[in-house]
């Protein structure tokens, strides 16, 4: 009877272990705005596939802070195009990703976007920055024209501010709002 008990025991614990280590690569979910109200998100669980992939980039140590902004650029890359791809699946316009992803208003990609490295962040995943807060285009400059009416455009960059842990430089982290096929970018930020 002992052997039966420690048999069975063996075999829960061995249960319990595989499930728990299954779960270490499950996708997180990621809260996606698909309306400029942002009232209603969609809950999108990153593809298994996917998230393995990520947890591979960051599995080697970074030797500088240009290292994981390559990285980030690279992950932000990926998680986008596996949470739009799982959206276009699961809409009732039956739009495709680039779709989806040019109806939203620059802020909303922005939100989305900071969303995207926020599980990032929660998992660890990003050790050498911080996200700071949402940067937007700020000075204006006038353009005359020869009827004397003046157009007015935003001079600066909209994107998402990061800090180095290390030297305190702030980046910014700037998406193409109106293409999703295109890569993210960062690049030194002054203010």
């Amino acid at each position: 009877m002992k052997n039966y008990s420690f048999i069975l025991h063996i075999i829960s614990i061995i249960m319990l272990a595989t499930i728990f280590s299954g779960h270490a690569y499950a996708g997180p979910v990621v809260n996606l705005c698909v309306e400029n109200s942002c009232k209603n998100k969609a809950s999108i669980e990153v593809s298994n596939k996917t998230w393995k992939t990520i947890q591979d980039i960051y599995s080697t140590p970074f030797p500088t802070d240009k290292d994981e902004q390559d990285n980030i650029i690279t992950s932000f890359t990926l998680l986008r195009a596996d949470i739009y791809n799982t959206l276009a699946h699961n809409n009732s316009l039956g739009a495709d990703p680039s779709v989806l992803y040019e109806t939203n208003s620059v802020d909303i990609n922005y939100k989305n976007a900071k969303n995207i490295l926020g599980i990032l962040l929660d998992n660890h995943l990003i050790k050498r920055h911080y996200l700071r807060k949402t940067v937007k285009g700020s000075s204006w400059s006038k353009a005359f024209s020869w009827s004397g009416i003046s157009n007015m455009t935003i001079v600066g960059s909209t994107g998402l501010l990061l800090q180095s842990l290390t030297d305190s430089k702030q980046y910014l982290f700037e998406i193409d709002s109106d293409a999703l096929a295109e890569s993210a970018s960062i690049s030194p930020y002054s203010h």
